[in-house]
């Protein structure tokens, strides 16, 4: 049975590194994406920034092993970090309202999905939030010495990530 899991693990592990230059291994441009949040495309972003995952390891102190920590994982659950989407262009009319139906009893979490798109124009990645929420709407700076284009961007908390390549 063991032999049986080692040929697996060893053709798993051939299968990756047979070809470096193959096509899942290059990396891909950042700046083709789309946003769904409920099944809906809001609009255009130009940013999306904070997807993270981390687990915080456990420090065991060991008695005798005084030349470096020993760590485990799973201190406590693993924290995903907030999404932050900013735009340019939104039908501000559904951004709106989400971001105003936040109470209590009312159905205001929904599932935002991030398809990373190759510069061919197919999906490379799809990024999943669970029931995500709006916490912070927040307007860009007004300058008149200024050229920027005016953004707004919106910070959402979410139970959970997924990641799908395709």
């Amino acid at each position: 049975m063991a032999s049986l899991d080692l040929n697996k693990a060893q053709s798993e592990a051939e299968s990756l590194l047979s070809n470096p230059f193959d096509e899942l291994n290059q990396p891909q441009a950042n700046n083709l994406f789309s946003v769904m949040i409920g099944g809906d495309t809001f609009g255009f972003f130009t940013k999306v920034s904070g997807i993270e995952y981390s687990v915080t390891p456990y420090q065991i102190k060991e008695g005798g092993r005084n030349m470096s920590p020993h760590y485990r994982p799973f201190d406590g659950p693993a924290t995903a970090g907030e999404v932050t989407l900013e735009w340019g262009s939104v039908r501000r009319d559904k951004m709106e309202a989400w971001i105003h139906s936040i109470g209590p009893g009312l159905p205001f979490r929904r599932h935002v999905f991030i398809t990373h798109y190759k510069r061919s124009d197919v999906p490379y990645r799809i990024i999943g939030l669970y029931g995500a929420w709006p916490k912070q709407w927040k307007a860009s700076d007004l300058d008149s010495n200024g050229n920027d284009l005016a953004t707004e961007s919106v910070t959402l908390v979410h139970e959970g990530m997924f990641m799908v390549a395709t």
